[in-house]
C-alpha cells in the first residue's frame, strides 16, 4: 500500500516524532529518579499515547475507516486523562472522582456511538473538545496557586497561559467542525490545519519542558536541603548550622540587635544507648529534635552539632524571653517518655547553657564558645539544670 502523505500529515508525523523523543526522556527519568514517579510515570504514558494518536491520524486520510476514526479520538482523550492525572499527583493532589471519570466516560460514550454506530465526524469531536476543556480548566483551577507559591508568578501564569491555548484550539477545532462546513480531522488542508498544527505543537511541548523544569528544579531543592540537613532530626548539621550563624551575626550586629545561644546535652546518652541500644537512642534523638521544633520555631536557628549536643540562636534575645522558652523545653522533655522493647521506659534529662551577646564578641564563635561553657557548667554542677554565661 503506497501511502501518499500531505504537508499536513506528515507535520502531524513530526509532531508524533517529537513526543517519542519526550517520551523517551521521562522513561530514562523514571530508572534515574525516585522523587515524582507517578508524575514521571503518567507524562512518559501521555508522550507515548498521543503520539500513536497522532502517527493514527497521519493515517487517517490514506486509510480511512471507522476503526481510524475512532481510535485516534479515543486515544487523545486517554493521553488528556493521563497527563492530569499525573499533574495532580505532582502537586499531591486530590483528583475529584466524579468530576475527572465522569466527563471521560461521557466523551469516550459519544466518540463510539457516533463514530461507528451513527456516524456524525461533527459531534465526535465536539465530545473530545469539551471534556478536554473540562479537564484542563480543572487542571488550572487547582494547580494556579500552588505552582506560584513553589516556583513564583511566572511559572504560574506560563502554565495558565499554556491551559488557555489548550482552550483555544479545542474550541477552534470544535467551531471548525460545529458550525462550519470544513472538515473537522486535523489532516485536512482546507481546515487550516497547518495553523492548527504548530499550535498543537507548541501545547504538547509547553507542559514537557515546563514540567520537566519543575521536577529538576525539585530534586535540585531536595539534594541542596539534603547537604545541608542532619539525616536522623532532620536539624541543621554542623555545617549549615555554622553558615547561618555567620550569616545571622553579620546581620543582628549590622542592626544591633541581641541575639543569644542556647547550648543543649542530652544527660547520660551513652547509658541510653548502652542498657536499651541504639535503635531507642536513634528514636530518643528523633523525638527529642521534634520537641526542639515545637519549642523553637522558624525565627530561631537550629542545629545538632554532635552526637547528642544541639544548639539554637534566637534573636531578638533577652534573658527573659530566652528564659521562659528553655523552661517550655525543660516541661516538655520532663514529660516525654519513650518506650524500648524489652527494656522498659527511657525517660530523659538536658542540660542547657545560655549566653547572650555582649559587647567583646567579635565572632559568632565567641557567643557560642561561652554558650558551650555554660553547659559545661551545667553538667558539671549535675546536670538537668540551666545555667546562665
Amino acid at each position: 500500500m503506497h501511502l501518499d502523505l500531505n504537508a499536513t500529515e506528515l507535520l502531524l508525523l513530526m509532531i508524533a516524532l517529537n513526543l517519542v523523543m519526550f517520551a523517551i526522556g521521562w522513561l530514562v527519568a523514571t530508572f534515574a529518579l525516585t522523587h515524582n514517579i507517578v508524575t514521571l510515570r503518567c507524562f512518559l504514558a501521555f508522550n507515548a499515547i498521543l503520539a500513536l494518536a497522532l502517527v493514527l491520524m497521519a493515517l487517517r486520510g490514506p486509510v480511512a475507516t471507522p476503526v481510524m476514526r475512532i481510535v485516534p479520538n479515543l486515544l487523545l482523550l486517554a493521553a488528556v486523562a493521563v497527563l492530569t492525572r499525573g499533574i495532580y499527583a505532582f502537586w499531591s493532589a486530590y483528583l475529584p472522582s466524579v468530576r475527572f471519570y465522569l466527563p471521560v466516560a461521557l466523551a469516550v460514550a459519544a466518540i463510539v456511538w457516533f463514530g461507528a454506530i451513527v456516524e456524525h465526524d461533527a459531534t465526535r469531536v465536539a465530545a473530545v473538545v469539551l471534556a478536554t476543556v473540562w479537564l484542563i480548566g480543572g487542571l488550572i483551577w487547582h494547580t494556579y496557586d500552588p505552582t506560584r507559591e513553589e516556583f513564583g508568578l511566572p511559572a504560574a501564569v506560563a502554565i495558565s497561559a499554556t491551559g488557555v491555548l489548550v482552550f483555544v484550539v479545542m474550541c477552534w477545532r470544535s467551531t471548525l467542525a460545529l458550525l462550519t462546513s470544513l472538515p473537522s480531522n486535523l489532516n485536512e488542508p482546507s481546515a487550516g490545519s497547518e495553523f492548527g498544527l504548530y499550535l498543537v505543537l507548541l501545547v504538547v511541548t509547553a507542559p514537557n519542558l515546563m514540567y520537566a523544569n519543575f521536577v529538576a528544579i525539585r530534586i535540585m531543592r531536595r539534594s541542596e536541603l539534603a547537604a545541608k540537613s542532619d539525616g536522623l532530626t532532620g536539624l541543621l548539621n554542623h555545617r549549615a548550622f555554622m553558615e547561618r550563624a555567620d550569616a545571622h551575626w553579620s546581620m543582628r550586629h549590622g542592626e544591633q540587635i541581641v541575639g543569644a545561644a542556647i547550648a543543649i546535652d542530652l544527660d547520660y546518652f551513652k547509658r541510653i544507648n548502652d542498657e536499651h541500644g541504639h535503635t531507642a537512642g536513634d528514636e530518643v534523638l528523633r523525638s527529642f529534635a521534634e520537641i526542639l521544633s515545637r519549642t523553637f520555631d522558624e525565627s530561631h536557628i537550629v542545629g545538632r552539632t554532635g552526637g547528642e549536643e544541639f544548639i539554637i540562636i534566637r534573636s531578638p534575645a533577652s534573658r527573659e524571653s530566652v528564659s521562659l522558652l528553655v523552661d517550655s523545653l525543660m516541661r516538655r522533655v520532663s514529660r516525654a517518655r519513650w518506650t524500648a522493647r524489652d527494656t522498659g521506659e527511657i525517660r530523659l534529662t538536658v542540660s542547657v547553657g545560655v549566653a547572650l551577646d555582649l559587647p567583646t564578641d567579635f565572632r559568632p564563635n565567641d557567643l557560642l564558645w561561652r554558650a558551650d561553657q555554660a553547659l559545661y557548667a551545667a553538667k558539671t554542677q549535675g546536670r538537668n539544670r540551666v545555667v546562665y554565661a
